[in-house]
């Protein structure tokens, strides 16, 4: 086992989170994008909270019950579509969800336009993975307040 620091975790497996968060890996930037680190905080959390353990361990965050409320709730919506938590969503099931699991004349449907799912399936892979919505959530969720901040 590879020595980790004063908050359990160690240097591979930092690295290992490092490589599942940089979704962007094929540009020249180094380093992760705001985006890329929420994704890598989420990935972080889920894993350390599912082996009992705190992935921020000594930091203030470690027992803000915000930071765990924020986490939780993206989890339970990555859930929401990865019903059978296979560990991805394909885009089939996805519009099979939206058209059986809502009452409005198909209408739902329309929001999984082909732009919209380019946006979730950073890869390509025709398949959403956790990493890869939580990328496209963080993102939907930035330019959301950058429409606000142009409103004031």
């Amino acid at each position: 086992e590879s020595e980790g620091d004063e908050d359990g975790i160690s240097e591979e497996d930092a690295e290992a989170l490092f490589q599942i968060s940089d979704l962007n890996a094929e540009d020249d930037e180094e380093g992760l994008d705001v985006k890329e680190f929420i994704v890598l905080c989420t990935v972080g959390f889920v894993l350390a909270d599912a082996e009992g353990t705190s992935f921020i361990a000594g930091s203030k965050l470690a027992n803000d019950k915000d930071f765990r409320g924020v986490m939780m709730d993206i989890l339970k919506a990555y859930l929401i579509f990865d019903r059978s938590a296979k560990g991805y969503i394909e885009e089939a099931d996805l519009a099979k969800m939206l058209t059986n699991d809502f009452d409005d004349g198909g209408a739902t449907q329309l929001l999984l336009t082909d732009e919209r799912w380019k946006e979730l399936d950073v890869d390509g892979s025709g398949r959403v993975d956790f990493q890869e919505f939580v990328y496209a959530f963080s993102q939907w969720c930035s330019l959301e307040d950058d429409d606000d901040e142009e409103d004031e």
